[in-house]
Order: C-alpha cells, then structure tokens, then sequence
C-alpha cells in the first residue's frame, strides 16, 4: 500500500519530489481470493496466512511476533478495505511518467509481492536502481531494517 501511495504522489505531482524509495511495491497489486475470505470470515487464519506469506523463511521469531501482534490489533474491515484499494491499483502503463531518481528495493522471498514486480518498476522506471535484500519476505522494515536504511541512505546521500 506504501509503494502504491508514493507511485501515486510520483504521478500526480511531477517535478515535486526529486527522489523516492518504493519498499516491497509494484505497478499493479493483484490480491488473492483468499485473503479476502481471511478477513471477512476467519481473522486468526488471515494472521496465519500472513505469518506465512509475509516472512522468509529466516525471519527473526521477535520481528514476525511483532508485526502479528500488531495486526492483530486492527480492525479486519480495515485491513480488508485497504487490500481492496492494492487490488484495483495499476499504474503500469505510467511508470515511464516517473522521472524522479528511484530506488526501489525487495526481498528475494516476498511472496505478497514478488521480485518480478520489483522488475517490473525497475524496467519501467528510467534510471531507478534495484536493490534486493536476500532471505527476506515481504516486511522488509521488520526483517532487514539495517539492510534498508543502507539502501534507502544510499538515494538521499547520492
């Protein structure tokens, strides 16, 4: 949802921002059916879900306990209203809009949205840089903090 708020300001305020850095993200963000029927009808199976779509596999115990813990605390209409929102974004056909410098970074084991994605953006993107983060999920700010604030320092210092 992130990556899909910063494509949007990207396209709509050309010229405002001179950098950006899209985090797990991509032009078009298909959801599955059953994430949907997760949330409607069975929360605790949405978590269950999310525990294993989110996360590598080498995910730190105490950072997925975290993130779980904290959705778990949300209201799952919201949840599935901003899905919703993911599941009808595509901006693919404007990505060669974007001309601030990009640096779009992913985990090599996002299954929510995965690094094909990433090449996506990257290809249509001029002159964007990919970074990707290994044994990583999609959380990439729970998982590898020290590994993007690396790749995210990198744009604001170039």
């Amino acid at each position: 949802m992130g990556g899909a708020t910063v494509q949007t300001l990207l396209l709509e305020n050309p010229g405002r921002f001179s950098r950006a850095g899209l985090v797990s993200a991509g032009a078009k963000l298909r959801v599955l059916p059953v994430i949907f029927e997760k949330l409607a009808s069975d929360f605790p199976g949405y978590l269950d879900l999310m525990d294993k779509f989110a996360f590598s596999g080498t995910a730190a115990a105490a950072a997925k306990r975290e993130v779980l813990e904290d959705t778990a605390k949300q209201d799952p209409a919201v949840i599935a209203q901003d899905f919703r929102a993911c599941d009808v974004f595509n901006v693919a056909d404007r990505l060669p809009e974007i001309k601030s410098r990009v640096v779009i970074v992913s985990g090599t084991d996002d299954l929510l949205t995965p690094p094909k994605f990433s090449d996506i953006l990257h290809a249509g993107i001029a002159g964007s840089k990919l970074i990707r983060i290994t044994d990583c999920g999609h959380m990439v700010t729970s998982e590898k903090p020290t590994e993007l604030a690396a790749a995210l320092r990198g744009l604001l210092r170039g």
